[in-house]
C-alpha cells in the first residue's frame, strides 16, 4: 500500500490549483504518494493542467456535483494509508509533511484525523512558530489541509453526498468521533491557505455562504441529532439568522427563506441518510476546542 493519498478537488481556479500542484510536484516524492484532482465541472481551461502534470491522476467531471460529493467520489479511489486533502489554493509548509504525520498517528494511536495549523501570511507565521506552538484534542478540522487514516475514513459515511459545500468536514468530524477515534490538532502540520476574502466578498460569496451554510446546518441536525433536538436546534439556529442577517439585508432575506424551503424538502429524503449520533459524542463535540491557536 502506497504510504499517502493527496487529494484536492477545484472548480475554475486554474491558477490558484497550478501554483499548489506545482508546490506539491516539487515536494512530494511520487514512489511514496498518489495525488488526486478532480475538477468539478469546471468552466475554464483546467484540465490543461491534466496534461503539465500527468503523473497525477484526474478525475474531470463534465457537470458540477458541489465540494463535497466530488470529495466523496475523489476519495474512493485512493490507495494510500494517509489521506490529505487540501484546498485548491492551500499547501502544506513543510516539505516533510507526509513523515510528520505517520509519526503523529503511530504515538497516537486512538487519532483518526489530524488538523492542520492553517495560516494566511507565510511572512507571519516565519516570525511566530517557535513562539505559538500547541498539540490537543478538538472537535474538527479544516478543509483547507487534514489527514486522516485511510481505515478511518471508510468506517464513516465519507464526504456526504447531500450538501454540496460548507459544512462537509464537521459531517466526517463527528461520524469519526462517533466510531470512537479522536481529531488531533498539532502546529506541527502547517497548510498556507492563499484565500482571497476580497475577491470572494466581491463575487457574492458572502450571500452564497450564508445560504448553504443555512441549509447545510439545518440538514446536519436532523441527519444526526436524535429527534428530541430538532426543535430547539433548528429553532435557535432560524432565529439567530433571522435576527442578525435576514431583517439587514434584502438579499439574505431572500436567501434565508429559500434555506427554510430547501430544508423542508430534504426531510422527505432524509431516511436515506439518517445516522443519529450517541449522545456521548454529542457531549464531546461541545466539550472539545475548535482546532485554532
Amino acid at each position: 500500500m502506497l504510504e499517502a493519498s493527496i487529494c484536492i478537488v477545484s472548480k475554475n481556479r486554474k491558477s490558484e490549483l497550478y501554483k499548489t500542484l506545482q508546490w506539491i510536484n516539487l515536494n512530494v516524492d511520487l514512489n511514496q504518494a498518489e495525488v488526486l484532482i478532480c475538477l468539478d465541472g469546471c468552466c475554464d481551461d483546467s484540465y490543461l493542467l491534466a496534461e503539465k502534470f500527468s503523473d497525477f491522476q484526474w478525475l474531470i467531471l463534465q457537470e458540477s456535483i458541489g465540494a463535497s460529493p466530488a470529495r466523496n467520489k475523489l476519495y474512493k479511489r485512493t490507495k494510500g494509508a494517509i489521506i490529505f486533502g487540501f484546498d485548491d489554493d492551500a499547501y502544506p509548509v513543510e516539505k516533510d509533511f507526509i513523515c510528520t504525520a505517520q509519526k503523529l498517528f503511530k504515538s497516537n494511536p486512538k487519532v483518526g484525523i489530524l488538523a492542520f495549523r492553517e495560516i494566511r501570511d507565510l511572512n507571519v507565521y516565519n516570525e511566530v512558530q517557535n513562539k505559538v506552538r500547541g498539540e490537543f484534542l478538538c472537535s474538527e478540522f479544516i478543509g483547507c489541509g487534514f489527514a486522516i487514516k485511510r481505515e478511518v475514513y471508510f468506517k464513516t459515511n465519507g464526504f456526504p453526498t447531500w450538501m454540496k459545500i460548507y459544512g462537509e468536514e464537521s459531517c466526517v468530524s463527528v461520524e469519526v468521533l462517533d466510531c470512537g477515534f479522536d481529531i488531533l490538532f498539532s502546529s506541527d502540520l502547517v497548510v498556507l491557505h492563499r484565500v482571497n476574502l476580497s475577491t470572494r466578498k466581491k463575487q457574492g460569496h458572502n450571500q452564497y455562504r450564508f445560504k448553504n451554510q443555512l441549509i447545510n446546518s439545518s440538514k446536519f441536525y436532523l441527519v444526526y441529532y436524535p429527534f428530541r433536538f430538532w426543535l430547539y436546534k433548528l429553532g435557535r439556529l432560524y432565529h439567530h439568522n433571522f435576527t442578525k442577517y435576514a431583517v439587514l439585508n434584502r438579499t439574505f432575506f431572500f436567501n434565508f427563506f429559500q434555506a427554510g424551503i430547501a430544508t423542508t424538502l430534504f426531510v422527505f429524503e432524509l431516511p436515506k441518510y439518517r445516522k443519529v449520533l450517541k449522545l456521548d459524542t454529542l457531549q464531546k463535540m461541545r466539550d472539545l476546542p475548535a482546532p485554532r491557536i
